[in-house]
């Protein structure tokens, strides 16, 4: 025996696929269609009277059946059938079926009233029917033959693709990109697009470059939106080689770069401090006549500041004929609050009022950080002061950052006073507690941190490394090395696992006071526990070592550091040079430091007295002439 929900499906199919051979027809949808052309010839506002919707179509509410049969013989008027279901669909205790919603987006589809259909898949998914539907429509298409059927097939699950994109439902996405291909079902190109865009914002580049590799052997022809999402998948992940490899492959398939393209290489390049290639390519769009935007400049404005290269920053600001935006100014300002010149940042924001652009909260926050950084509290409250003058609401961080500062010059009145401004907007939390405690610390204020410790544990909140570290490094900076290891055994004790920072400050300070045993111990300990010494560990320990003129042991360790992948710094040199002039072994002194020079290290005034300091006049001369010529030998290289 057939059962009723086989009829329903072989209806849908027939609906979908518009079989002329079906018989759809009954006398009661003829009623139920003939009521409503009837109502709707005497009044084109009908759907508007809800009596008469009521009374004569209430039976559709239950019985989904019937509703798909009436809505099959409305699908010459669309429209009429969308206002029957919307009626039907919003009255309590409707009864519905993923059948009655796939017939309805079928009608819909295949007028093209794609914003309707859109609607409809939205209360589908809403209603929780949606997985359903798909294997409904897959189900029914299989084996079926019929082109004309196939391609509103295919443009559902496209309608209904690009709802879940919208929504960043990236599984289910996935789910009908997966099922339409295995049923030989090819998504639209834009929808494609849609999925890589989703793929490539979460940091999903497996899933991108797989999903773009099966764009390919599918035949699905990339646009240049295709392309502009996958060169920012690879410029997002560091991989700007390869996304300067697939710029050249869309020219020769023949589609031309547009100012995306271009403004999202350069990006990737300015990021990766390759900032001629990224003013080429500026000029590039230049020549091909393109749009060059402040959002063009932005990004390579930026990479001159990180790089230190402000002069260059602003000279690059200066040249563009373009009115810069807030970015621009922010950007800039920061770079000269990190050079130190609060004269010229201010002036920046000073220029940006007179262009109309009203400085924000992160123009504040820079100036603020920037004049506490030279020393100059005085003028930081008054960039804070203004910010809230000008009714912008500085954020916690803007609070956390002059908090810092006000703790470094001392003012714990004045840091308290702040805290307490802002704890009903952005009450202490544990980094806050860990800024205080840092600088109570710094301030051998232990009785103030002591209490805020129990405060923290009053508020619910747990100590972490980081604030534990703190309390170490101050005993131990004060020589309390008892008590600083007796706050590493309560780390421990309280499950916690000791960072990095935390194992060498332990080491620099035993190995200060040529407590080697228990410098080694520590760092044997941090190995075991597999964290990996970084070169400021080592350098305390190197340090040790010479100190006690234990310099193959030194060796031994600044070999082992290299070995590790910890490469040297200036430091590093600049204590093993120091030793072994100390014990007169000039030689080894001049071999590290044409190392030094070989490796792009380059020695600072410390490191020349160092080496210079037990020479005698006409030694020193003679030393001063050798490293001249090491120098120079270098700068040719």
């Amino acid at each position: 025996m057939i059962s009723e929900e086989t009829h329903y499906e072989d209806d849908i199919f027939n609906t979908i696929n518009q079989n002329p051979c079906a018989n759809l027809i009954s006398e009661e949808e003829t009623h139920y269609k003939d009521l409503i052309f009837n109502k709707i010839s005497q009044n084109s506002r009908a759907f508007s009277d809800k009596n008469w919707l009521h009374s004569n179509f209430h039976s559709l509410i239950t019985n989904p059946h019937l509703l798909i049969q009436v809505l099959y013989a409305l699908r010459e008027k669309p429209r009429l059938a969308l206002k029957l279901f919307r009626h039907v669909e919003a009255q309590p205790g409707f009864i519905g079926s993923e059948f009655v919603f796939v017939v309805m987006v079928g009608i819909l589809v295949e007028s093209n009233l794609t914003s309707s259909g859109y609607w409809v898949i939205e209360r589908m998914i809403g209603s929780g029917l949606d997985g359903v539907v798909v294997d409904v429509l897959i189900g029914g298409n299989v084996g079926d033959g019929n082109v004309k059927g196939d391609d509103v097939l295919t443009r559902m699950l496209d309608l209904l693709l690009w709802v879940y994109t919208k929504k960043s439902m990236i599984d289910q996405c996935l789910m009908v990109f997966d099922k339409m291909l295995r049923n030989g079902l090819l998504p639209d190109v834009q929808n494609c697009n849609r999925i890589l865009k989703i793929l490539r914002n979460k940091g999903l580049v497996d899933k991108v470059k797989e999903l773009y590799r099966l764009m390919g052997e599918l035949g699905i022809k990339p646009t240049v939106v295709t392309y502009n999402t996958m060169l920012g998948s690879f410029c997002k992940d560091g991989e700007v080689q390869k996304a300067e490899q697939l710029f050249f492959e869309m020219q020769k398939r023949m589609c031309y770069p547009n100012d995306v393209t271009y403004n999202v290489l350069i990006n990737g390049l300015s990021k990766i401090g390759k900032l001629e290639k990224a003013k080429e390519f500026i000029a590039e769009m230049l020549s091909l006549g393109l749009k060059v935007s402040v959002y063009t400049y932005n990004p390579l404005i930026c990479g001159y500041c990180t790089k230190g290269l402000f002069i260059d920053a602003f000279s690059l600001a200066e040249e563009m004929n373009i009115v810069p935006n807030i970015i621009t100014f922010n950007t800039l300002i920061d770079g000269f609050c990190r050079l130190g010149d609060l004269e010229v940042a201010e002036q920046l924001k000073e220029k940006m009022m007179c262009q109309g652009i009203r400085p924000d909260v992160v123009t504040y926050t820079t100036l603020t950080n920037g004049s506490s950084k030279v020393g100059n509290l005085p003028k930081a409250l008054e960039f804070f002061n203004e910010m809230l003058r000008m009714g912008l609401k500085p954020d916690r961080y803007a609070f956390t950052a002059l908090i810092v500062n006000v703790l470094k010059r001392g003012d714990l009145k004045m840091a308290f006073d702040l805290q307490e401004e802002i704890e009903n907007e952005y009450p202490a939390d544990l980094i806050t507690y860990n800024i205080f405690i840092h600088g109570l610390c710094k301030l051998c204020s232990f009785e103030r941190a002591e209490q805020l410790l129990q405060q923290m544990s009053r508020s619910g909140l747990v100590p972490d490394v980081i604030t534990y570290t703190s309390i170490i490094h101050t005993y131990l900076e004060r020589g309390h090395l008892d008590k600083g290891r007796n706050v590493f055994s309560e780390i421990l004790s309280e499950g916690l696992i000791p960072s990095v920072v935390t194992y060498t400050v332990l080491i620099h300070a035993h190995a200060r006071q040529r407590r080697l045993d228990i410098a080694y111990s520590y760092f044997s300990e941090m190995q075991e526990k597999s964290i990996q010494p970084n070169v400021v560990t080592y350098n305390a320990l190197i340090n040790g070592l010479c100190r006690e003129r234990r310099m193959n042991q030194a060796f031994k360790y600044f070999a082992e550091m290299e070995k590790n992948g910890v490469n040297p710094n200036k430091y590093t040199y600049t204590i093993l040079i120091n030793e072994y002039c100390n014990i007169g072994n000039w030689p080894v002194a001049l071999r590290l430091y044409k190392q030094m020079l070989d490796r792009k290290i380059e020695p600072d005034s410390c490191t020349h007295s160092l080496m210079l300091k037990k020479l005698g006049k006409d030694c020193k001369l003679h030393a001063v002439k050798c490293l001249e010529s090491l120098i120079q030998s270098n700068e040719v290289i």
